[in-house]
């Protein structure tokens, strides 16, 4: 057994070896913690840079409770003029009546309290109680719809809400005493000018209501209060995808599944599709990606797409749970090409799946699934198509749908080695995907001779200083470093010298530094953390030391 003591320069010379000089366990206090760039750590983005970051779009990720949640966009508007104020909701058809301000779900008293006038649980789909109007809600746009609801007295058997034509209901369910909040992320079918919430009960029976909200996200990102007019949340730092992996840095990408989480919309062979009364992968309930088999063991889903080109490999993702039954057989095609078979879906929730797949001579994408025994009920959504590596979810709707880029850059000349002497770089890096395509770590954003950057290009990791490069086979280390000493790079991974190179170097300081990506493109599409950048080369123990960290 060995025991490893850090001595961080407390006892010996301060600069030198530490206890005696001798021995793995002697590091230098000073040049470790004298970073020139500490970036990406936890609840950290930066203790040396200002960071200059944007995303234009919402995100999907993990966060780092596990939870798959969306990263907001720069602002979110709530087009419900009255979120709160229900009695400036319509009673179209005089269904029910104000009784009074009751208490919210945060122990205010700023819920609303009706009464159903009449027996509403047979009206159906056309029969709308509270109504509203909106504006500036386009066809197409991604929404979610969002309020608390729950039964004070009486029967109250479900409750369904409506957007124009008022015979559509997207969702219905049971309330129930206790305060629910309803989040369902959906997509503009039309140019909207309303939005109904019907609970459906008998005479007599009272239901309270608290913050109505239709806005354009993809999960509910906060309450937006409005009093009379449609009101906008502008959100002055961009939201960091942190998990406890770290950053997700990702290239703009494109799903261009049509209804990527509404399978209602996809044409349906011998199965029907139902609400999923579960929550969906990303604790979203109801949503439209229940499949139920007929009369017959085989059946099809096919969905539309954006035009595709023949011959080419797409990256097809989904995720995917089989709720109940048995299934043996499973597998998707694109456009009518090859069929890929798939792994049958996992029986205790919901697992993401990723296959290439070449197109065929149409736009669509078809999944074929078996059940002899007639019994598998199958919950399939967040599809995806997209072009290279696989990404995080794109919620999509009647067409494609596009998440911009992740953007982080900061001044160079304080803040980063000069290439031409010596350096040391240590980050994390986590799910790196493996491609032909160029994945960086970082960049100057220049080409040429004037270059300097790191970046992952199928299984090694690259550095490029002048056009000069050094690599080595890194993609399955998650824990990385290098050391440069003017003429010779060192390559560390997960505390082993991975490969010594000789690099020649370029004297050009850059005026930015890219992080995880090359000017905006070329992300690593990766989770990238515990970014740290030294001027001066670290001694070898001490960076068996920081590669412990």
């Amino acid at each position: 057994m060995s025991i490893f003591t850090a001595y961080l320069g407390g006892k010996g010379a301060r600069g030198k070896d530490g206890l005696n000089g001798l021995g793995i366990a002697d590091i230098d206090a000073e040049p470790v913690n004298n970073q020139m760039l500490s970036l990406l750590f936890n609840n950290s983005p930066s203790t040396s840079a200002m960071l200059t970051a944007s995303r234009d779009s919402a995100a999907e990720y993990v966060n780092r409770y596990g939870v798959r949640t969306w990263a907001n966009a720069p602002s979110v508007t709530n087009y419900i003029p009255y979120s709160n104020d229900f009695t400036q909701w319509l009673d179209p058809f005089t269904r029910w009546s104000y009784i009074g301000a009751t208490t919210d779900p945060f122990g205010g008293n700023g819920a609303t309290e009706i009464n159903l006038d009449v027996d509403t649980d047979t009206l159906g789909g056309a029969g709308q109680v509270l109504e509203t109007s909106i504006t500036g809600v386009s066809l197409g746009i991604d929404i979610t719809i969002s309020f608390w609801v729950k039964v004070i007295s009486g029967d109250v058997s479900a409750l369904d809400f409506v957007l124009p034509p008022f015979g559509t209901r997207l969702i219905t369910l049971a309330p129930t005493d206790e305060w629910q909040q309803i989040i369902y992320p959906t997509c503009a079918f039309a140019d909207l000018t309303g939005f109904a919430i019907n609970p459906r009960g008998k005479t007599g029976a009272r239901v309270a209501l608290y913050q109505a909200q239709l806005d354009n996200s993809n999960t509910f990102i906060e309450e937006i209060v409005t009093s009379g007019e449609a009101e906008t949340v502008v959100f002055d730092n961009y939201q960091i995808r942190q998990s406890d992996k770290g950053a997700l840095l990702e290239s703009e990408k494109t799903n261009i599944v049509h209804h990527s989480n509404d399978l209602s919309f996809w044409n349906q062979t011998n199965c029907s599709i139902t609400q999923l009364l579960i929550a969906d992968p990303f604790g979203h309930f109801s949503q439209n990606i229940k499949i139920a088999y007929g009369s017959l063991p085989n059946i099809e889903l096919q969905g539309d797409t954006e035009p595709m080109t023949t011959g080419v490999e797409y990256n097809v993702s989904f995720y995917a749970y089989l709720t109940a039954g048995t299934m043996p057989e499973f597998s998707v095609e694109l456009g009518g090409g090859a069929a890929v078979a798939l792994p049958v879906p996992p029986v205790t929730g919901f697992q993401r799946f990723s296959v290439k797949c070449t197109a065929g001579a149409d736009d669509t994408i078809t999944f074929k699934a078996s059940s002899p025994s007639l019994t598998a009920q199958l919950a399939l959504g967040s599809i995806q198509i997209e072009i290279d590596d696989l990404t995080s979810y794109i919620y999509s709707c009647g067409g494609s749908g596009t998440r911009l880029s992740d953007v982080i850059t900061f001044d160079y000349a304080y803040n980063f080695p000069a290439p031409n002497l010596p350096f040391t770089f240590s980050f994390k890096i986590f799910e790196m995907p493996n491609g032909s395509s160029k994945k960086y770590v970082f960049s100057n954003g220049l080409s040429g001779i004037d270059e300097f950057s790191l970046y992952y290009e199928n299984e090694n990791l690259v550095m490029n200083n002048g056009g000069n490069l050094a690599s080595a086979d890194m993609i399955q280390y998650n824990q990385v470093g290098l050391v440069y000493d003017g003429a010779n790079l060192v390559f560390y991974g997960e505390r082993e010298i991975i490969n010594t190179v000789a690099l020649a170097n370029t004297a050009t300081i850059a005026t930015t530094v890219h992080i995880g990506s090359k000017l905006g493109v070329s992300h690593v599409n990766a989770y990238l953390s515990n970014f740290l950048a030294y001027r001066g080369a670290l001694t070898h123990n001490n960076m068996l030391y920081l590669q412990g960290l």
